[in-house]
């Protein structure tokens, strides 16, 4: 890969991880967990919740990715068939995902510090 493909493809990869993210944990606000895996291996530790993170949401956006845009050169197609727009759509796409992310976030916060 090119270092422009790289650097697409972590940016990709990493904001559909982040809305893989925020449908699972919305859920969560109204009790439904909806996590498929649970790691016991370091119980409660920042290194066992960004290992569940990488494999639940960021492995399965990266094979998505690699096989949907970048495999057999399939990013051409979509070049030709969608102009370029300037950065605008990508600009949007990031501050809609960063803003559910944080929105997100913030509500989880809320609801599980007052014992919800």
């Amino acid at each position: 890969m090119q270092n422009w493909k790289f650097q697409g493809f972590i940016i990709m990869t990493w904001l559909n991880s982040l809305n893989l993210w925020t449908l699972f944990s919305f859920p969560k606000l109204f009790g439904i967990n909806t996590f498929l895996l649970r790691f016991s291996y370091m119980s409660g530790t920042r290194l066992n919740s960004a290992a569940a993170f990488f494999i639940q949401f960021t492995l399965i956006c990266c094979v998505i990715n690699y096989f949907f845009i970048f495999y057999g050169d399939r990013y051409k197609k979509i070049i030709k068939e969608y102009p370029y727009s300037g950065g605008r759509l990508a600009r949007n796409y990031i501050l809609i995902t960063a803003g559910s992310s944080f929105f997100t976030v913030m509500m989880l916060f809320i609801f599980h510090s007052n014992g919800g």
